[in-house]
């Protein structure tokens, strides 16, 4: 049902004159490139350490601190998801295939008949 959507989107996208492609384009990169600076926001702010982290404050109750502290556990655990996820990709990355061609037995002439040679007059 959702990929019949998609699929209907972007064929009536395909019949649209060339600017509403382009302003299509625009957008989707613009938002897909928002996407990517926001994880990467929160990978960057995961791995760097607050030099001028004072020690632990008592903790404060109210909406907003418990907001705050709920949303630095859930970034630090996609900031190590996301680590997880680069260092395996780096494996992957550096893994190296190999290929070994082997020679076939390509003996054409053993079932071809003899072909005797004829004189021309």
């Amino acid at each position: 049902m959702f990929l019949q959507k998609i699929n209907d989107f972007i064929i009536e996208l395909q019949k649209k004159d060339e600017p509403a492609k382009v302003k299509w384009l625009i957008s989707s990169t613009t938002i897909s490139m928002v996407i990517v600076l926001i994880l990467w926001g929160f990978y960057f702010s995961s791995t760097i350490q607050n030099l001028n982290a004072k020690e632990a404050a008592p903790s404060k109750n109210g909406f907003g601190a418990t907001f705050s502290q709920g949303m630095k556990v859930v970034s630090d655990k996609i900031g190590l998801q996301m680590s997880k996820a680069m260092e395996s990709a780096q494996e992957y990355m550096k893994a190296t295939n190999s290929v070994t061609i082997q020679p076939t037995n390509l003996e054409f002439s053993n079932n071809v008949e003899p072909i005797t040679p004829n004189k021309f007059p």
